[in-house]
């Protein structure tokens, strides 16, 4: 009989630590990331991996160098949006420093790569908008593999999947 006493506190004890645990993500607010964005130059891969939901800091100017930072943004007057990745601080070779992808309304969309290296913009990609919910603040972005070129005509292939949440 003690023994499923013990049991059960147990039991209670778990699910404690569980309710606990799902209040306090819950209350927590600010933009997400999961999923992953890589560049292949030069036979030489780099990128960003989020195989779990990432916390991002908002303002990459305001973050000490090495952090890592985003944007999400919905702009209600014209229903464009705009979703980026990037990390702060010296990066060395060709170290991803941003990935961000431009949805706008009246053109086509847009991605472009920053590598410490240099900047590229995509000339053959069609990023696509997975899903895009306004009210609860999430967007999915998928880019299949593309060309990217620098202003030097550096080529890279860039492809992305990823699912950002805190979206303003």
């Amino acid at each position: 009989m003690w023994q499923n006493n013990i049991a059960m506190k147990r039991a209670c004890l778990v699910l404690l630590t569980l309710l606990v645990g799902v209040v306090g993500c819950a209350e927590e607010e600010g933009l997400t990331v999961r999923g992953d964005v890589s560049v292949t130059l030069e036979d030489a891969t780099t990128g960003f991996l989020f195989p779990q939901v990432r916390r991002l800091a908002i303002d990459a100017a305001a973050i000490e160098p090495g952090v890592l930072a985003g944007r999400c943004l919905f702009d209600d007057g014209t229903g464009s949006l705009v979703v980026s990745v990037s990390k702060t601080g010296e990066l060395e070779g060709n170290a991803m420093r941003a990935f961000t992808v431009e949805f706008p309304v009246d053109s086509m969309p847009l991605v472009t790569v920053e590598l410490a290296s240099g900047d590229f913009i995509g000339t053959d990609c069609s990023p696509q908008l997975l899903y895009r919910d306004d009210v609860n603040g999430s967007v999915g972005v998928d880019v299949a593999p593309c060309t990217v070129i620098s202003s030097e005509l550096t080529e890279a292939i860039v492809v992305a999947d990823l699912h950002f949440g805190g979206c303003l």
